[in-house]
């Protein structure tokens, strides 16, 4: 019996994966997580600075508290 009895898919189509089956987006992941991890740091960094020139000093809010929170929880969640 042959794997590739009971299947849905055609044994070109099976020979097509497994000439890509060394296809790795690794890297390309890697490269996601760091860019978004930057660009919320930076962003996260301009709101904060805003508030701190707005008002003098730096009073933060509920949604800043959640802004400081979800932006831990994605550089934790890209770390780990």
């Amino acid at each position: 019996m042959s794997s590739l009895e009971g299947s849905k898919i055609t044994p070109e189509q099976y020979h097509e994966w497994m000439s890509h089956a060394s296809d790795n987006l690794g890297p390309n992941t890697i490269a996601c997580c760091v860019l978004t991890g930057f660009f919320a740091t930076v962003f996260v960094a301009l709101r904060l600075l805003g508030r701190r020139v707005k008002h003098g000093s730096l009073h933060l809010f509920a949604n800043d508290w959640l802004f400081l929170i979800s932006w831990v929880h994605l550089l934790l969640s890209s770390l780990f």
